[in-house]
């Protein structure tokens, strides 16, 4: 079981409170602990778009760092929830299949909203209206509520409107909260004695090894020394071209952004100097282009960034087609930019049930081999650390670079398995960003010199 931090032990105490309602509405869970008048946030989800406005209060997004703190805790919980989803926790069901509604509203701050005459979208019945996608004006038309453009890869947007069951799992995950420490049977003073103890006989064997060591390796030295007087000068010579041969490699850690349609024009914005890199979405499956890629790639291009182009990979499509696909819209990418990404996660089943971890892992392989043939170079993984814990579990995997997703205030980003001894190629610290940023919540990339 994963280690949760206090924010994640905070939600996970407030859904399990909800157990024993049975079948509720997947909103109630979301206003309840995350999305309300308390918390000074509320969610708007673009249903057929498949995009949310995240708003925050005025008095929470003109604060930089309460802004930043904001959407790293949005990021947090929405990956709890997915991490909660996939272990079977939480059962997310829907009684319909189409949802007539263009929107879903998140938040006890909205009621019975809707479009008035005037074209004016209202919220509640204090008045509270937007007439821009990204702003909440009161009656008064004072701004209110900033908003912010999340892409969630599709948990939300597909889940908002959902119901759900809050299996007995729950209990096994409270429980494991409440473990209590084990009891020592040292007290203080008796670990202290024994410390003392261990440490003189560990200070007898060294000097008494050290002692007979170097007098038996003297001994030697002048044997061989004695047979072969140039031994010492070979030995010297030798341990000189050792120490040419080895170079120095340093990391240097450089900041970039990831973007896809949903971005817009970001690249037409005055970009900060922090920044060093810009990855964008090329294809989806075995049909879809980003309709902003061609003019992303090329504009990455003559922004002098480094840039790379990864492929949102699609359960239901056949693996090898996808991979052709991918490399048609990117064959003309050159040795400086990011080998080929590809993105999986849960969104990539969509509607579809989800898979063998064997069948897709299967499937991945299938797929990356395709790609590493066409490109001829080693392609990259991305993945979040809940997913490839538990669905890019075998060694081959290991072969290929990662970059993870793991949003998290944390110094470093937890590594699935895989790549314990790999490590990281590149990090994504937050589901979005404030391109205004210095590079707090940026993308990192380790690049060796």
């Amino acid at each position: 079981m994963k280690a949760f931090t206090e924010f994640e032990k905070n939600i996970l105490l407030q859904i399990s409170a909800f157990q024993k309602d049975g079948i509720i509405s997947f909103k109630t869970i979301l206003e309840k602990t995350f999305f309300n008048i308390e918390k000074e946030k509320a969610l708007i989800v673009q249903l057929r778009e498949q995009y949310a406005i995240y708003f925050l209060s005025t008095h929470l997004f003109n604060s930089p760092v309460k802004r930043k703190n904001a959407i790293v805790e949005y990021s947090q919980f929405i990956h709890l929830l997915d991490y909660l989803h996939n272990e079977g926790i939480i059962i997310l069901f829907k009684s319909r299949h189409y949802n007539k509604a263009s929107l879903s509203y998140v938040s006890d701050l909205f009621d019975e909203p809707h479009v008035n005459k005037d074209n004016k979208l209202i919220l509640n019945k204090n008045g509270l209206y937007s007439s821009q996608p990204e702003e909440i004006k009161n009656k008064e038309d004072h701004i209110v509520y900033r908003g912010i453009e999340i892409n969630d890869n599709g948990f939300l947007t597909q889940n908002s409107t959902a119901n759900i069951i809050i299996s007995n799992k729950i209990n096994d995950v409270i429980n494991e909260l409440n473990v209590p420490k084990k009891k020592s049977y040292f007290n203080k003073a008796t670990f202290s004695h024994s410390i003392q103890i261990i440490t003189l006989l560990l200070l007898i064997s060294w000097f008494v090894y050290s002692h007979y060591a170097n007098k038996h390796t003297s001994k030697i030295t002048t044997i061989e020394q004695e047979n072969n007087p140039n031994l010492s000068k070979k030995s010297n010579s030798t341990s000189l071209k050792s120490t040419q041969k080895k170079t120095k490699v340093s990391i240097v850690k450089k900041y970039g952004i990831d973007i896809s349609q949903w971005n817009g024009n970001i690249l037409n914005q005055q970009l900060p100097d922090s920044l060093s890199f810009v990855i964008c979405k090329a294809t989806e499956g075995v049909n879809f282009t980003d309709p902003e890629f061609e003019t992303n790639w090329k504009k990455i291009k003559s922004s002098k960034l480094k840039r790379g182009a990864y492929h949102f990979y699609v359960y239901r499509d056949n693996p090898k087609n996808q991979a052709l696909f991918f490399w048609k819209h990117i064959k003309n990418r050159s040795s400086s930019d990011f080998v080929p990404i590809v993105d999986i996660e849960s969104a990539s089943f969509f509607k579809s049930r989800k898979p063998d971890p064997k069948i897709l892992q299967e499937r991945i392989l299938n797929f990356l081999n395709e790609l590493e043939q066409l490109s001829k170079v080693t392609p990259m993984i991305y993945s979040s650390y809940f997913f490839a814990s538990k669905y890019i579990t075998r060694s081959e995997f290991a072969k290929y670079p990662l970059w993870i997703a793991d949003y998290t205030s944390d110094n470093a980003p937890r590594i699935p398995s895989v790549w314990k001894n790999k490590g990281w190629e590149i990090w994504q610290k937050s589901a979005t960003y404030d391109i205004n940023s210095k590079h707090t919540d940026f993308d990192i990339y380790k690049e060796r010199q």
